[in-house]
């Protein structure tokens, strides 16, 4: 399956909103978000700012998840991965978490 990234931006309010609403997260920090939670936070940028760019993973033209470079600041930055839950188990994490280190890095 050929993996690809697209950043997140404003335009990616709504998908994103529906993306977390829509799958579980169970061996997250924050596993659980109500409609106005997540649209507060993706609305104020949390996906998209100097600290942090979130990007939609994708593979044959279908949205696999999301990953979000974080702490982009500092020293040693952090990755939050999350895979829809139809995607896990297929090995997908392994191959994206080589591209995301590799997008970090342009």
């Amino acid at each position: 399956m050929n993996i690809s990234f697209t950043p997140l931006g404003p335009e990616d309010s709504d998908g994103i909103v529906a993306f977390l609403l829509g799958n579980k997260f169970p061996f997250h920090v924050r596993r659980d978000w109500t409609q106005t939670e997540l649209r507060a936070l993706v609305d104020g940028g949390r996906y998209w700012n100097s600290e942090s760019q979130g990007f939609w993973i994708m593979g044959n033209g279908d949205c696999l998840g999301m990953v979000v470079l974080e702490d982009l600041e500092d020293d040693t930055p952090m990755f939050d991965l999350r895979l829809a839950e139809a995607y896990r188990g297929a090995r997908i994490g392994y191959a994206d978490t080589e591209g995301t280190v590799h997008q970090g890095l342009q």
